[in-house]
């Protein structure tokens, strides 16, 4: 092996774990070669699709979260669950009770391979209530300081009424599994340039492939209380005036209205617009609560 190639995985190993600001059980080792990391993810790609899958919610055996920040390692020893998207190894969670709506921000750190997660709530009667899919989650080009990272955040509401985010599951696609992300030119060209080593043009067009395995990061932050869920809500004079309208609004105008809401932040208005479309007997509008978060 050139020595050029031992700075190469050097290199790419340092990028993916030791310049990583998160503190990090799973340190990698360098293999002999990094077509063995890629070798390795089809291999598990081969054993999840020889693997008989769980087909209902019901089905899965769940642990609890809690509500402090968390490693999440998804492997082999994983349930596999058959999800319209394919089957997948997943993690699942339930959630607990929240007063306030919650913020969570997930991290993938790059390795060799990556995982690139789908998250999927749902309710105490196994209702999906959100999905946010891979794509939602990006990467920023990376540091020295922080890592090579995919980042993304999204928000559990607080219960409300008689819906409750129950259970949180973490997945992946199949096609998601059959990607790559591509590394930032940039990023290695500094890396490499503390490493002393000059050829860095065969590191522009890097890319990492996914992988049906792999370990993310949970953050857990409660919001404020803006975003809690009221336990009777005073319906705001806009609301209030809408209902007594001559013409009641029509289910897709109430859902225009929540959707309106959450995406001005007014998550107090879009709870109330909830309300008022329950009361008119719009069974939906939790439903489009929880889609519309960004």
């Amino acid at each position: 092996m050139t020595q050029g190639k031992q700075n190469w995985l050097w290199l790419v190993g340092l990028l993916a774990t030791g310049c990583s600001s998160i503190d990090s059980p799973h340190a990698l080792t360098a293999p002999s070669t990094v077509s063995t990391f890629q070798q390795q993810a089809q291999v598990n790609r081969q054993q999840l699709a020889q693997t008989p899958a769980i087909e209902k919610f019901q089905g899965l055996t769940f642990q609890p979260l809690g509500d402090v920040n968390t490693w999440v390692q998804i492997g082999s020893s994983n349930q596999v669950f058959s999800f319209d998207t394919g089957k997948s190894y997943v993690a699942a969670f339930t959630l607990p009770t929240m007063a306030q709506a919650t913020r969570v921000k997930l991290t993938v750190p790059i390795d060799f391979t990556l995982f690139l997660p789908s998250v999927m709530i749902l309710d105490e009667h196994y209702t999906q209530l959100q999905l946010i899919p891979g794509s939602s989650f990006t990467y920023g080009g990376g540091s020295l300081l922080t890592g090579q990272n995919l980042e993304g955040e999204f928000i559990i509401p607080a219960s409300s009424g008689t819906s409750r985010a129950t259970y949180m599951l973490l997945f992946t696609t199949t096609e998601d599994m059959q990607g790559s992300t591509k590394l930032s030119a940039e990023a290695l060209q500094r890396a490499m340039e503390y490493d002393r080593a000059t050829d860095v043009a065969r590191l522009r067009h890097a890319e990492v492939p996914h992988a049906a395995t792999g370990r993310l990061y949970l953050a857990l932050e409660a919001q404020t209380s803006a975003l809690a869920a009221p336990a009777e809500p005073s319906f705001e004079p806009a609301i209030a005036a809408a209902q007594a309208q001559a013409k009641p609004l029509s289910e897709l105008e109430y859902y225009q209205r929540i959707r309106s809401a959450v995406a001005n932040h007014d998550y107090e208005q879009a709870i109330g617009w909830v309300k008022a479309a329950e009361k008119a007997g719009f069974t939906q509008a939790r439903g489009v609560f929880f889609a519309a978060q960004p």
